[in-house]
């Protein structure tokens, strides 16, 4: 059974999430490109499958996939402290986006654009997944921390599940490219909220502004 208090204290980190201007769109930006990478990225094995691929190919293709996601770690991470995490996120989401339109305009019999598709993918995950972490470390005070980023991987994991599940429905009832258009006006939705504080004129290294380190 949950403690009634420890109830409380994860509704208002979530609560304080959402209502902070850096740290609900670290939040969005993290949840978006978490959530777009699975769903696409699951539904690519059968999209490929469906128009004959071999599994060592598709084996390949993944494989692809997953180095774009974990090799440029360190470029990005250089590249946020340089240019400033928020600059990363949006560059992050803009690379996934480039991905869902790819991998909408590639047929299942398309191996070498649903890998390029796969590989943005995978490198957008990164540069959205790294600075937004680092987003969210800076925009929240010490003693807060460690709840802020609980609740942001609570819903980070939750997202990314809800949007596995719906993946399967989604091709069954659209087929891949529907799912890749879906994956591109959230991709759309969560660049707009990034931008949404900065168009307010907020002042340099509060939130809202896309300067933030």
């Amino acid at each position: 059974m949950v403690h009634p208090g420890a109830a409380r204290r994860a509704r208002g980190s979530l609560l304080a999430l959402l209502r902070g201007g850096d740290t609900r769109r670290a939040v969005v930006g993290l949840v978006t490109t978490h959530a777009v990478m699975v769903a696409l990225m699951n539904m690519a094995t059968l999209h490929m499958h469906h128009g004959g691929a071999p599994l060592p190919i598709i084996g390949v293709v993944l494989s692809m996939h997953t180095m774009a996601m974990f090799v440029p770690g360190t470029l990005v991470g250089y590249l946020a402290d340089r240019y400033g995490a928020a600059r990363v996120l949006v560059a992050g989401l803009l690379l996934q986006l480039l991905a869902a339109a790819v991998l909408y305009v590639a047929g299942p019999h398309d191996t070498g654009l649903v890998s390029l598709g796969l590989v943005l993918l995978g490198a957008g995950w990164s540069a959205g997944f790294i600075a937004g972490s680092a987003l969210l470390v800076a925009a929240t005070e010490e003693p807060q921390r460690l709840q802020a980023q609980g609740a942001a991987d609570f819903l980070l994991q939750l997202t990314a599940a809800c949007g596995a599940l719906a993946a399967g429905t989604v091709v069954a009832r659209l087929g891949y490219p529907g799912l890749a258009g879906l994956a591109g006006c959230a991709l759309l939705a969560a660049l707009c909220a990034m931008f949404s504080g900065a168009a307010s004129g907020a002042a340099p290294g509060t939130p809202g502004r896309l300067e933030t380190r």
